[in-house]
């Protein structure tokens, strides 16, 4: 084992926040050893702007039948060098499959802790020194985040599997700001600090999950095996603003969703009670099926709104996928 630290980015299609995550990671106090570039098949120039700023030394062909790993080197603004291994993979298969392909190369290289973060946030200066103070208390850290507009960054910090309800992180902010830190039982995708053997125990992400309630999934699996801590440090900063649930019609964001969200975010709560039965839980399926019809009527409700007939397709499909069983479709634009 390396007494070494990795950072996992995933990308897809985003070229300029990814540039200015990354630059965010080289301009850390404490460098990490290494950063792991998950290119989930981007068609934006993401490759050409990688090989420009340095991170890459050249561009990888348009056309791949197997996923292409290239290695550099590139030096930290503090003049450290840091170790840079670029994915470039033959095809999209979202979120999850880019953390699943990202933790499992860091991990087999032998790295003790690995970092993991999607590429819309930017890490403050000194985040990945503070994360190194908590190791400490804890072999699983979520820091805390905020928008780039300074309004506080709300996520499911708490999970109940038997029902599916998820309690949000402002609920923590008191004991957050007497303790510090609070024992919560989901770590996401943005800015989970997890020691290797936890890895070990927990496995990697399911890449079934593609994106919605695939870091919801992990989370709460690690917390089978580990003590997570959210701690009151803001060390990361969310670029893409989400509107909350006030700001918007039929209490849910649109601009959070649309035909392909949609799918996945119906489809996945199956997927959810599907893993979660196979593990043992009692899970009363009455109420994750309400929840689930309730979903499926507002997302309808925005397709007709939206005069959408593809999102209320969409929609209708991940219903179908779910309720059969059918989890390996990936959503075809």
């Amino acid at each position: 084992m390396k007494n070494t630290t990795a950072v996992v980015v995933v990308t897809f299609n985003r070229k300029q926040l990814l540039m200015e995550c990354l630059e965010s990671l080289r301009n850390q106090t404490q460098k990490p050893d290494s950063i792991y570039i998950i290119d989930n098949a981007s068609t934006d120039g993401t490759s050409e702007l990688l090989l420009n700023a340095g991170y890459i030394s050249a561009v990888p062909p348009e056309s791949i039948t197997e996923n292409i790993i290239a290695k550099s080197v590139i030096v930290s603004h503090s003049g450290e060098k840091i170790e840079i291994v670029y994915v470039r993979k033959k095809c999209n298969d979202g979120g999850s499959g880019g953390f699943h392909e990202g933790m499992k190369l860091a991990y087999e290289s032998g790295n003790e802790w690995i970092w993991v973060m999607d590429d819309d946030v930017k890490a403050v200066p000194d985040a990945l020194e503070i994360l190194s103070n908590w190791k400490q208390k804890s072999l699983v850290i979520q820091p805390s985040r905020i928008y780039e507009n300074k309004t506080e960054m709300i996520w499911a910090g708490s999970f109940t599997p038997e029902t599916g309800l998820e309690y949000h992180s402002q609920n923590f902010n008191k004991r957050l700001k007497n303790m510090g830190y609070v024992y919560v039982n989901i770590a996401c995708f943005e800015g989970m600090f997890i020691h290797r053997t936890v890895i070990e125990k927990a496995g990697l992400p399911d890449k079934r999950f593609f994106f919605c309630g695939d870091d919801t999934m992990y989370g709460f699996k690690v917390s089978q095996v580990a003590d997570i801590i959210l701690i009151k440090d803001i060390l990361l900063i969310r670029e893409i603003f989400k509107a909350k649930k006030d700001d918007n019609i039929l209490s849910v964001p649109i601009n959070m969703t649309g035909p392909m969200t949609s799918y996945y975010l119906i489809r996945n709560e199956y997927l959810k009670m599907s893993i979660l039965e196979k593990d043992g839980f009692d899970i009363d399926k009455k109420t994750y099926k309400r929840r689930i019809r309730i979903s499926i009527l507002k997302e309808l409700g925005k397709a007709v709104l939206t005069f959408n007939p593809k999102w209320a397709k969409s929609t209708w499909q991940g219903y179908k996928d779910g309720k059969s069983g059918y989890f390996d479709r990936t959503y075809i634009h």
